[in-house]
């Protein structure tokens, strides 16, 4: 059966803004405070070492936030189009009396 290694801390100060963030997402998964942050950690350090640098991560990052962005776009200039080109709604009609 293989042990594990001891852990070491790691710690770092952030703004309240976001670790009022972190612990309203964290409460979101259903996850412990500490337990949220160390698998965000994690994912964020696979995702870094996949990337091979931290500017290469900005740079995919980016990429994705762009193109997203523009199909939040194209899905609001297809919603106008729909709504210039539909039929006009009759109006229901009254029943007499």
């Amino acid at each position: 059966m293989a042990t594990r290694g001891k852990s070491k801390q790691i710690s770092f100060r952030e703004k309240s803004e976001l670790v009022e963030q972190l612990h309203a997402a964290a409460l979101r998964e259903d996850l412990t405070f500490a337990d949220f942050v160390r698998k965000l950690f994690r994912f964020g350090f696979s995702a870094y070492e996949i990337c091979g640098s931290l500017h290469a991560l900005r740079e995919r990052f980016d990429v994705a936030r762009a193109a997203i962005a523009g199909l939040d776009y194209d899905r609001k200039a297809k919603k106008m189009v729909d709504e210039i080109e539909a039929p006009p709604k009759s109006k229901p009609k009254r029943k007499a009396g």
